[in-house]
């Protein structure tokens, strides 16, 4: 009855709306849409200022007025010449022109993306830039302010992993990013404060706005990639699509393998009634491979209606991995044994499948935004420890792991224009079911199997308007989860759970002449992982085992960002106080104190401190771009170990180099570096890296790309650290064969991008799974 009653006052502000509007949709000569362009209404009496807005992603605005009389309508955007319209009620579309000044300007020079912080976004303007002539999506975000990574794996400064989106597409597969050729983007949005219509789980948002073609026909968008490090990995994609009218037909194929390399060194001090040492040295190599292919269509009846659905799966084939490891070991400062390992893992043909359906339509001034989705996925591997000691302790261990997962999920997302600005409203339902086994025939770990069960069902509600030179925006989302796990197939009262939460958001932000503000406040969870929640145990060797904690409680987050740009200045500082936050553990093992485990566990409370500064000039044929950050982090529940470290903020140094050479070339040249410090329970020390690569297109509209990159150049980037526990402390020292080398060539041919428009549904529970 609660949820119902929320669920009937998130949407009763729908039953009262304005209806003294001026509305209207503003684009460019090509009939794109125009987002962020500023609309002012004046009085036709004395030209003073009555209301003003901004338009949305579809260039759509609406402007409360407060009588029927017509109105003097400005509409103005960077880049674009300034229109004016008289007029009342629907006014139709606005075309703004070009600015031939700056757009030569473009053309000639190929700048830098202009990057303006607009209300809680920051916009990076791609098309017509230089960032349009580097390749792929891939390239484009790490070459973007306060985001982080390469290849899918990107983080957003002070908020994590975001969740992506392509034209109102959520992505599932990472790897879709390289697929999408640069000069296909308009521009990426990047959202540190999510609002209400987002699960609560996310703390960051990127929205790639690709560029719409115009036309009918066929087009073809072909990759092939090899990468060269110890091992050689390679990839292939095939982008095909198909637009007549409103019908659009998309198949997307590819296919990849990989082969890695890594030298691994760890050395482990377990304190119990003997004082333990173990030295291990360890070289891990790993094959795969994987097919990947999506299609689907959508259709759009007309300018508000429009549907489609879309399939994709992923086939991974049967994968080999292990290491070879030599394991020294000593019992209070003498030798006592020597083991030589090899850990082979072979992982299970696995499939996952994804289905999604969405519609998108409006009627009258009501956006209407409706997604379903289903996923089913099943895993597995088979691992063999084979451990010849020299005292003739050998020993034999074998495992086998399954999982698989269903997933349904639906949202519907409710705008109308409210006043002088924007309601939106909707609903959000998943439900989850996550089973896993794990048995080892040798009995030296627990049989274990588990299932998992969760209903997730959520309302939102929120408001955005612009208040003369001010722009707020305020939301409020309500969760409730029903968790119910399963052991053996019998219920578990005690590690199942019930959730209810209600998690507000604010944000502000206001121009002060070229300085753009914008301050923003948000409650936001973690959830832990499925396999997080597990109570398996993995074997790693005969001294450490690996697992989940089916007693993980989510983590609660208050977050207060401030975001400032100038020109091509940025900074951003963000303060987060997370109670219950997540972080690995290692500890001794149930009751024998020589066996260690490394099991995630809660802390009461950690909070942390994110500063960054950016400067992105233009100094003729060279865009560099300078940052500079410190993270700070304040954790009360530390090891009583002695020789811990003392504690000090992380610190970052990092430049990218753009040259715009003559002949179409395009240099790169990146290096970056942080210093050492704690992150959880973990130290980790500093290091650095250092990237080049050049690209050049040939061709008839530069169909033809080729491009090289190195990565890694001096061999420093390292995945280390030192973790502690009462009576454990663990080194790692890792090298992740980082130093390589790819050349990518790519080639398109009447390049259209499929228009699909589904946003998808649980996109968080999916990231769980």
């Amino acid at each position: 009855m609660k949820k119902a009653i929320i669920l009937l006052l998130c949407m009763l502000p729908f039953c009262r709306l304005s209806a003294q509007n001026i509305s209207g949709i503003v684009t460019d000569s090509n009939r794109q849409p125009i987002e962020y362009a500023n609309i002012i209404a004046l009085n036709p009496a004395d030209s003073a200022f009555v209301q003003g807005t901004t338009s949305d992603h579809k260039g759509a605005f609406s402007i409360a007025v407060p009588d029927e009389k017509a109105y003097i309508i400005k509409v103005s955007c960077i880049g674009y010449q300034t229109e004016y319209r008289n007029g009342n009620g629907a006014i139709g579309t606005l075309t703004l022109k070009e600015d031939v000044h700056l757009i030569s300007e473009v053309e000639v020079k190929g700048q830098m993306p202009t990057f303006q912080l607009k209300g809680d976004k920051f916009v990076t303007q791609v098309q017509g830039s230089l960032l349009s002539k580097l390749g792929t999506a891939n390239d484009v975000l790490e070459r973007i302010p306060g985001i982080e990574g390469r290849q899918g794996k990107f983080t957003v400064f002070g908020k994590g992993t975001p969740i992506i989106y392509i034209n109102g597409r959520k992505v599932y597969d990472v790897s879709e990013l390289e697929k999408i050729t640069s000069d296909e983007i308009r521009s990426v949005d990047l959202i540190n404060n999510p609002g209400a219509e987002y699960d609560a789980s996310v703390k960051a948002v990127l929205k790639i706005r690709l560029i719409r073609r115009k036309g009918d026909g066929f087009s073809v968008n072909a990759t092939s990639q090899l990468s060269q490090a110890h091992r050689t990995s390679h990839y292939q994609q095939l982008n095909l699509n198909y637009r007549h009218g409103g019908l659009d037909i998309f198949t997307r194929l590819s296919f990849q393998q990989w082969k890695d390399w890594q030298q691994q060194e760890n050395n482990q001090t377990i304190k119990a009634d003997t004082a333990w040492n173990i030295r291990n040295r360890l070289h891990l190599e790993s094959d795969g491979g994987s097919t990947y292919s999506a299609s689907g269509f959508n259709y759009e009846l007309n300018e508000n209606h429009s549907f489609g659905a879309q399939y994709s799966g992923t086939f991974s084939m049967e994968g080999n991995g292990g290491w070879v490891s030599d394991m020294d070991i000593t019992a209070n400062g003498t030798a006592d044994d020597h083991i030589h390992n090899v850990f082979t893992e072979t992982a299970n043909p696995a499939r996952y499948h994804s289905v999604n359906t969405y519609y998108q339509g409006k009627v009258r001034n009501l956006d209407i935004d409706m997604n379903f989705d289903y996923i089913k996925n099943k895993s597995g591997k088979e691992q063999e420890s084979v451990e010849d000691s020299q005292i003739g302790n050998d020993r034999i261990v074998n495992t086998r792991y399954e999982a698989d997962n269903d997933l349904y999920a639906f949202k519907l997302t409710l705008s109308h224009p409210a006043g002088n600005g924007t309601l939106k409203a909707g609903t959000e339902m998943s439900w989850t079911e996550h089973r896993d086994s794990y048995v080892n025939p040798e009995h030296i770990l627990p049989n274990s199997r588990n299932s998992l069960k969760e209903a997730h069902s959520a309302a939102f509600v929120s408001y955005s308007i612009p208040l003369q030179s001010w722009y707020l925006s305020a939301g409020l989302r309500y969760e409730h989860i029903r968790n119910r796990y399963y052991v053996d197939n019998v219920y578990n009262e005690t590690q199942s759970r019930n959730y209810d939460n209600i998690f507000p958001n604010l944000s502000l932000s206001k121009a002060f002449g070229d300085v753009q503000t914008s301050l923003s406040y948000s409650a936001y969870t973690s959830r832990p992982s499925y396999s997080s929640l597990s109570s398996n145990r993995q074997y790693n060797d005969r001294f450490t085992y690996q697992g989940g904690n089916p007693f993980l409680q989510p983590t609660t987050t208050h977050d207060v960002t401030l975001n400032m740009s100038y020109k091509w200045l940025y900074f951003v500082a963000s303060y987060q106080y997370n109670k219950n936050a997540i972080c690995s553990s290692i500890e001794p093992y149930e009751d024998d104190p020589q066996l260690c485990i490394w099991i995630p566990r809660n802390v009461k409370k950690k909070q942390d401190l994110w500063v960054m500064l950016n400067a992105s000039p233009n100094i003729g044929c060279w865009h560099p771009s300078f940052s500079v950050s410190l993270i700070r982090q304040f954790m009360d529940e530390w090891t009583v170990n002695p020789d811990r470290k003392p504690y000090h903020p992380r610190l970052y140094a990092g430049i990218q180099n753009m040259f715009n050479l003559p002949h179409h070339f395009i240099l790169n040249v990146d290096g970056m570096c942080k210093s050492d410090t704690y992150e959880g329970k973990a130290w980790r020390p500093g290091f650095g890296s250092v990237h080049i690569g050049l690209s050049k297109s040939f061709l008839k509209d530069e169909a033809l790309t080729l491009q090289i990159r190195a990565f890694d150049l001096l061999k420093a980037f390292r995945n280390s650290g030192r973790y502690y526990a009462d009576s454990i402390t663990f080194d790692t020292w890792n090298y992740s064969d980082s130093r390589s080398l790819t050349v990518t060539v790519r080639y398109k041919f009447n390049t259209a991008n499929n228009k699909y428009k589904g946003s998808g549904a649980g996109n968080k529970e999916k990231s769980r799974l």
